[in-house]
């Protein structure tokens, strides 16, 4: 793997721009979406860290990527070997068999507010299958849900960006197969009304302020006690029904 970082003029003043990374994997082992996924996290850490000393973070972050990737992408090199299946087809960008078992996950973060990390968010939960929701800022907050295999390669991938503080809070058995649970979201989503009007698939981003938004689609899908223990860290003896008050659960 060869990583060539590219400085601002100015490094490392508070001033300076972000520095131009670019990271090419030699051998059979990493698909093209490995790399790129490999990228994407040192870009992210070199965005969050314009204006400062960040070779040594970018430079970590990309050894963070490739190690949680080297695993899957040798499983999956090794399966193609002995079955004829496309290598740059990853373990993770395989669709869910048909009547698999739906996981949600619950995941707390310091912050979001690197449009990279936004968009990794985005991108690898299409990819991958799974729909949720993410409310970026101060804290950061994503749900999402799809195959258990699928859940574990997207937090796996999360990890590997190298965030000031990130939790996997909860992780649950939807005790339903992938698809009704798929409808019964995408229902939730659509009893909010506009607010997400023409998201189909995926994660959506929300806005900042909209916790109380995020706490009103969980209360529609029968999980805003889980939203508000897991989360936002207040007691509650029972998830409420729809039309129920947010229970204290403001948009700030």
């Amino acid at each position: 793997m060869k990583l060539c970082l590219t400085l601002p003029e100015g490094y490392p003043l508070p001033d300076s721009r972000a520095m131009i990374v670019s990271v090419t994997v030699h051998g059979a082992i990493f698909s093209v979406a490995d790399q790129e996924r490999i990228q994407d996290a040192a870009t992210a850490v070199a965005e969050e860290m314009a204006g400062g000393e960040a070779m040594w973070a970018v430079a970590s972050a990309t050894q963070d990527a490739a190690r949680a990737l080297e695993a899957p992408a040798a499983a999956a090199a090794a399966a193609a070997a002995g079955s004829g299946t496309p290598a740059s087809l990853s373990p993770g960008s395989v669709p869910a068999a048909d009547g698999a078992m739906g996981t949600r996950v619950w995941i707390w973060f310091h912050h979001i507010k690197n449009p990279a990390k936004k968009k990794a968010i985005c991108d690898w939960a299409k990819e991958l299958g799974l729909v949720g929701v993410c409310k970026p800022g101060y804290p950061g907050v994503l749900i999402a849900q799809g195959s258990e295999s699928a859940c574990k390669e997207y937090t796996s991938r999360l990890r590997a960006l190298r965030w000031k503080a990130m939790a996997v809070r909860a992780e649950e058995p939807l005790n339903r197969g992938v698809a009704e649970a798929e409808a019964e979201f995408a229902a939730a989503l659509a009893g909010c009304g506009s607010a997400f009007a023409g998201h189909v698939r995926g994660v959506a981003l929300l806005g900042e302020q909209d916790l109380g938004l995020a706490a009103s689609l969980f209360d529609r899908l029968g999980c805003g006690g889980t939203f508000r223990r897991v989360i936002l860290k207040m007691s509650s003896e029972r998830d409420p029904e729809p039309g129920d008050e947010l229970g204290g659960a403001d948009s700030s």
